[in-house]
């Protein structure tokens, strides 16, 4: 015999995680429970369980037959429509749902954090104050880690962005109060002052060149780091920068007059040499009022 729950006239719910329908003119198909002595399932696209020979039951039959199988449950729900997190209390026999409360009443705030951080990660809600700057901070940590790990500095792994997403998330129970948290006072304490110091030192942001620019650099964990500057900015510079401690050449992207890279290089002084002179050849009499150096 199979334990089912009706949820309209023929669609129920099954024992097992199964959904089912109901032969429309049994004399079940009123009851909020019943038992059905037949079962058949149809194996196609989609497999499709009908049930016959449907007797109702009172739910409290349960309880008084198999008072083992019946547990209670309190935790907690995503509200799909609201977007917010609601207390859910729960009666099943064994995982088939009796019934269900919600209310917004003393939602656990700890699995609010987690139902929220876990359509965070996913993408579904977006934190706005997580932007390309935090991605950098978080890039930078990955990279320096495997650069220079003698450093000790903490690394950034997906259970630490899972970490302090739940912890930006801590506390709220919708998305409204965490889309403009901020995200930066979690961050600042991933590291000491000190930690901070040696991050920036080996793996800064921006770097200076000889003509006083300081262009930004752009970290990826699966790619060298670079930046981007113009001819005049890099005038000066003879030797290719880099950072970690000189561990790392930094890729240059010389950009034309029309501000698009010409020339991605880690060697500066052969860009000099060879690489300038063709730029100049076939760029100059495009731009020609452009300042060649």
């Amino acid at each position: 015999m199979h334990l089912s729950v009706i949820e309209s006239v023929v669609a129920c719910r099954l024992v097992g995680s199964r959904r089912g329908s109901l032969d429309p003119e049994s004399c079940a198909r009123q009851a909020a429970a019943f038992v059905a002595c037949e079962i058949t399932e149809v194996e196609a696209r989609e497999t499709t369980t009908h049930l016959r020979l449907a007797t109702a039951i009172e739910l409290p039959w349960l309880e008084e037959l198999f008072p083992d199988e019946i547990e209670s449950t309190d935790g907690a729900s995503y509200d799909e429509t609201r977007r917010r997190v609601v207390r859910l209390r729960q009666r099943k026999f064994r995982d088939l749902v009796l019934d269900a409360r919600e209310t917004d009443q003393n939602v656990p705030l700890d699995a609010a954090a987690e139902i929220l951080a876990v359509r965070v990660l996913s993408g579904e809600l977006v934190l706005k104050n997580w932007d390309a700057q935090v991605e950098q901070f978080t890039h930078r940590l990955t990279c320096i880690a495997r650069w220079m790990p003698e450093l000790g500095l903490p690394t950034w792994t997906e259970e630490d962005r899972i970490a302090a997403v739940s912890q930006i998330c801590h506390g709220a129970v919708s998305y409204k109060e965490i889309k403009d948290a901020p995200v930066w006072p979690v961050l600042n304490d991933w590291l000491s002052s000190h930690q901070r110091h040696l991050l920036d030192t080996h793996c800064p942001e921006r770097i200076r060149l000889a003509s006083g620019h300081t262009p930004k650099l752009t970290y990826h964990p699966e790619n060298d780091p670079f930046f981007s500057a113009k001819l005049a900015q890099l005038v000066g510079t003879d030797t290719t920068p880099t950072i970690a401690s000189g561990r790392v050449p930094l890729l240059v992207h010389i950009l034309a007059p029309n501000q698009r890279p010409w020339q991605m290089t880690k060697d500066i002084p052969n860009f000099w040499q060879n690489g300038y002179p063709q730029m100049k050849k076939e760029l100059a009499g495009r731009y020609p009022r452009h300042p060649w150096p």
